[in-house]
């Protein structure tokens, strides 16, 4: 039965394949077009340091009353990291993490916005169509090395 899965997770047979979850590590295409992709590092700073930004650290400084402690854009990132740590390993009815609560919703998809651009999620995703359709609505060529 398909719940006994939830009994013992460990019992059922699962397969690491670094390789394929990683694949861009190896992909020199990936490296030249992505990675050190000048275009791609200056959109994302324009971004970090764009009104989008701006206007959250604003609110969530005066929201919390934070005017005292010089709050930076990078002080911000790192508040949004530690709140989805937190929130990545809560239970569900445990209490909103103290992180979390420093955003409003509408900051968090600005916040995530700018993570993603960051870790590269959407062009990761070069050649498994399953994982570039949940990211972007256009397809990538596949990468060849």
């Amino acid at each position: 039965m398909f719940f006994q899965f939830f009994d013992d997770p460990s019992s059922v047979p699962s397969e690491e394949d670094y390789n394929l979850l990683r694949f861009y590590d190896s992909c020199t295409r990936y490296a030249k077009t992505i990675r050190k992709n000048a275009t791609l590092l200056s959109e994302w700073y324009a971004f970090k340091h764009g009104p989008e930004m701006k206007e959250v650290l604003a609110e969530v400084v005066a929201d919390n009353n934070l005017q005292n402690m010089n709050i930076t854009l990078d002080d911000l990132e790192d508040f949004y990291k530690m709140s989805s740590h937190e929130t990545a390993v809560q239970q569900a009815d445990e209490e909103i993490s103290g992180w979390l609560k420093l955003f409003r919703p509408e900051h968090l998809y600005v916040l995530e916005y700018l993570h993603d651009m960051k870790v590269g999620l959407v062009f990761r995703s070069l050649n498994l169509k399953a994982r570039y359709l949940q990211k972007t609505p256009f397809p990538f060529q596949s990468c060849s090395t």
